[in-house]
């Protein structure tokens, strides 16, 4: 049933695409009471910045996690969505290949291992940031530090020579 009403979305998203033009469709959608129409629109990779910043706003973390994996999303956006409350947001901002350095520091300090193992992943995270991830107990994290080409060779030097993992 989710599938469909996802897929039922994405049908009327492109429908009134045709009618009224890209900007007036998607204008349409960000106050759709279906929650699926909404998160058509925030992963819509050409999204208006203006539509992201109001979406982030929604009231389904859901709709937020996906403008935090959006692209085209603002940095001061996926900053404040970094210290949303449901961790699948935080996740996604982890991910965004625009999330900058700082962002990334605040989100290495995250309760969360799944927000840690991607803020890893990320290449604009700094080799400051691996340094301090490559001493987690986690095997995903320290795989994702040592998979990121900013680890440093002291980084892998460091964490070979590390026998309490």
């Amino acid at each position: 049933m989710i599938l469909y009403d996802a897929r039922k979305a994405i049908e009327d998203l492109n429908q009134r695409v045709m009618q009224l033009g890209l900007y007036k469709a998607l204008s349409f959608f960000v106050h759709d009471a279906n929650m699926y129409k909404r998160e058509a629109v925030a992963g819509f990779h050409n999204c208006p910045q203006e539509m992201l910043k109001e979406l982030s706003e929604d009231p389904n973390e859901y709709v937020r996690a996906i403008v935090a994996l959006n692209q085209n999303c603002p940095v001061n956006v996926l900053r404040k969505l970094s210290r949303d409350y449901h961790s699948v947001v935080r996740v996604n901002v982890a991910r965004n290949p625009n999330s900058s350095p700082d962002i990334l520091y605040e989100l290495s300090e995250d309760t969360s291992e799944y927000v840690k193992r991607d803020v890893a992943g990320n290449r604009n995270c700094s080799s400051e940031i691996l340094e301090k991830l490559a001493l987690s107990f986690s095997s995903v994290i320290r795989l994702n530090v040592v998979r990121n080409p900013n680890c440093t060779s002291k980084i892998l030097e460091e964490m070979s020579n590390d026998d309490s993992h």
